[in-house]
């Protein structure tokens, strides 16, 4: 039996997502763990919600969290509960983290990076007494979680946990502790209006609006692929000649920033209508493998004068890279036909079992394809695939073809997805 076994039920039906959460209650019993994304849809009730979350903090070994609804098209909105059971025999370990990560910038004044949580995550001792880059912007070395503190790294094949929007500090303590391992973060959607905390995140049955929890897998990943949502070229393939950290200094030896501008006028002189590039439109930086995108880096900002580009995370492609830019349309814009470009992200745990339409099948294929609830409801059963949903993107580590595995990015593009498989 596999030691990682992935599932999403997607119904309107709070009868069916209870049983659901009961059977998963009862298969676990002390034996095995469970990863889970639970994402409510606008019309549950509170106390339906309240009961499914009840049912699911009490197994224990589980992490788990609240985010945004899967965007499948529906006549009624559906609620969506993705889950993975951790066998025994996968030696999987449950962590909690509270390590901060890089938090938002406060223009016009200095600000601290120590957070409350630092109290309890205090960065590694003896460390030199030079200032580190990591410092600088704002992220130190914390030591990791203590129950995961002693795994041996070579064990440690694979990180998979859930978070706030605030990684950096975590993603970067797992790489140094375990270097040869994938990992992949999912960043929760927030849920203000729908607990009243910034984020839901829980481990058994405590429940955290701030840090991480996750879990550290001895199975390793056959394939982590990430695949970029339609984005058009506006540029030929370019050399970064000039970086540093999350900074573009020159392309081909150019002004990035100007040669962005003259991409954007020479599109816009081609084109006409709701085709012309506008300021509000998101642009990318695509490092280049084999021609195909391999990372995606969202440009932030950037100004003619100066000429630097900076790239949203901590760190960019390195100089050499060979890198496209692209754009994609803002939301705000007409598109053609009913598919509107949201910013949801999906992370998909077995490729293989869910085509490209599972995000499109309405009420009346549900119902044709796998049946109703005992309440006329339509549900459907994803078995092998666990999709989720969230605004703030996630962080990918790819396993290299050594021992070392890739540097740890955001993948935040809307409309993105992530596949990864397990042996």
């Amino acid at each position: 039996m596999p030691s990682f076994l992935p599932s999403t039920v997607v119904s309107p039906s709070s009868s069916a997502l209870r049983h659901w959460t009961r059977k998963i209650r009862d298969f676990c019993h002390n034996k095995h763990g469970l990863f889970y994304v639970l994402s409510p849809s606008s019309s549950l009730p509170d106390s339906d919600l309240a009961d499914l979350v009840a049912t699911l903090t009490s197994v224990p070994n589980s992490v788990g969290c609240l985010s945004s609804s899967l965007p499948i098209r529906s006549r009624e909105p559906a609620t969506a509960l993705s889950f993975a059971i951790l066998q025994e025999s996968s030696n999987f370990t449950p962590f909690r983290s509270t390590i901060p990560g890089r938090k938002p910038t406060s223009v016009g004044r200095w600000h601290s990076v120590k957070t409350h949580q630092e109290e309890k995550n205090p960065p590694l001792e003896h460390r030199s007494p030079q200032t580190s880059l990591e410092e600088i912007r704002g992220i130190q070395r914390y030591v990791l979680p203590s129950e995961i503190r002693n795994l041996n790294p070579k064990n440690t094949r694979t990180v998979l946990y859930l978070s706030d929007n605030s990684p950096e500090g975590l993603s970067q303590a797992l790489s140094s502790a375990f270097p040869s391992s994938a990992q992949l973060g999912f960043l929760a959607s927030p849920t203000p209006f729908l607990t009243g905390r910034p984020f839901t995140l829980f481990q058994n049955e405590k429940v955290y609006s701030s840090g991480a929890v996750g879990v550290c897998l001895s199975s390793p990943v056959t394939n982590l692929d990430v695949e970029p949502p339609h984005l058009t070229p506006i540029t030929d393939a370019l050399t970064v000649t000039s970086a540093e950290g999350n900074l573009i200094h020159t392309l081909d030896d150019t002004n990035p920033v100007k040669l962005i501008i003259s991409a954007m006028d020479k599109h816009n002189r081609s084109v006409s209508g709701d085709k012309q590039l506008l300021k509000e439109d998101q642009f990318y930086l695509g490092v280049l493998r084999d021609d195909r995108v391999h990372r995606l880096y969202q440009v932030m900002s950037g100004g003619p004068s100066r000429g630097i580009v900076s790239l949203e995370g901590e760190s960019g492609p390195a100089r050499g890279s060979t890198v496209r830019i692209y754009y994609l349309p803002s939301i705000s814009k007409p598109v053609d036909g009913a598919v509107v470009n949201k910013g949801y992200h999906f992370l998909n745990l077995n490729p293989d079992s869910v085509g490209a339409a599972a995000f499109e099948l309405d009420r009346s294929i549900l119902r044709t394809s796998v049946g109703q609830d005992s309440d006329g409801s339509a549900e459907t059963t994803f078995a092998g695939a666990f999709l989720a949903a969230t605004e703030h993107g996630c962080i990918v580590r790819r396993p290299g073809p050594g021992d070392i595995a890739e540097s740890a990015w955001r993948f935040s593009a809307p409309a993105g997805q992530i596949h990864l498989d397990f042996s």
